[in-house]
């Protein structure tokens, strides 16, 4: 289950909980993964040192760009983790036996998501996503909900 804080993944995940509820297998293990992937950061390889950042020369900054890039992560992290925390105490009580596990990953986000299903051996991708049509559905043609849908090896429910 994807999940970015938007009111499509919340709608999202409320059905992913009531999916999971129904048990219809009789698994002996049923979980439900809210995941959210942190968007790389892409910076040029070279600074012209002659070149002012915002209202800093280079030499008034006092950390190297990976420095910089690898504290953005870090906080990025920590506040997507602390996201997927609190939605997954909302359903806490009434999960269950259902476990709840969160994951940040780091990557393209369609990749990602991809990407940990086949290694967890996902049985469902429920994502959340906007209602388009027209000429708003040709514009989304490279979204993430898209290729997921396309690449991904495991069913992907859309919730709107």
């Amino acid at each position: 289950m994807p999940y970015d804080g938007s009111r499509p993944a919340n709608h999202a995940v409320k059905h992913a909980f009531n999916i999971a509820k129904i048990d219809l297998l009789q698994a002996t293990t049923r979980e439900v993964n809210l995941l959210y992937v942190v968007q790389e950061i892409h910076v040029p390889p070279n600074f012209d040192y002659g070149v002012r950042l915002y209202s800093y020369s280079l030499q008034e900054l006092t950390k190297t760009t990976p420095e910089y890039i690898k504290e953005v992560y870090h906080d990025l992290n920590n506040k997507a983790m602390d996201m997927l925390k609190t939605k997954s105490r909302e359903y806490l009580k009434e999960s269950g036996e259902i476990a709840i596990k969160t994951h940040v990953l780091l990557g393209d986000p369609a990749d990602k998501i991809i990407e940990f299903a086949n290694d967890e051996n996902i049985d469902l991708i429920i994502m959340g996503n906007v209602g388009l049509g027209g000429v708003s559905r040709i514009k989304a043609l490279d979204s993430v909900s898209r290729r997921v849908s396309e690449m991904a090896s495991c069913p992907v429910l859309f919730v709107h």
